[in-house]
């Protein structure tokens, strides 16, 4: 983990950086972190659709909600699509953008419990889409 003791400083710099090679740290943070929470949603197992419809994005903190609502995947899917796409219209460079589960047995899914989906399925989604950040020359 790395410890940034003068976060104010330290994102002027980034910003400065960013000024310099014509990025749109917003539009990094927003595009990027949309796609990882499309594909954990998408790669979450369907049995009642509960565990997929508790994925949350939100922005500054995490969520804590839980959901007792299931449902099919192509409705919760266009939900939460929605639901991320409005968390994330206001993010502004460098915020931290929350993924997050509360269930208690998604950390058991992701461990491949479930033969819908590969043991792993979260870490490969962010791992997937951290190839962006070269279209941005990052």
């Amino acid at each position: 983990m790395i410890k940034i003791r003068n976060r104010k400083k330290f994102n002027v710099s980034l910003q400065r950086f960013a000024d310099a090679m014509d990025v749109d740290v917003a539009l990094v943070v927003k595009k990027l972190s949309f796609d990882i929470f499309a594909d954990v949603v998408a790669g979450t197992p369907v049995d009642t659709g509960r565990a997929m419809n508790n994925w949350v994005i939100s922005v500054g903190s995490p969520s804590r909600v839980v959901t007792d609502r299931g449902g099919n995947e192509g409705s919760i899917k266009a939900s939460q699509t929605g639901k991320a796409v409005g968390a994330l219209a206001t993010v502004a460079p460098f915020s931290t953008v929350w993924i997050s589960n509360n269930l208690p047995y998604i950390g058991s899914l992701e461990e491949g419990t479930s033969k819908q989906a590969p043991n792993g399925w979260v870490d490969a989604a962010i791992d997937n889409n951290l190839h962006q950040l070269a279209r941005f020359a990052l």
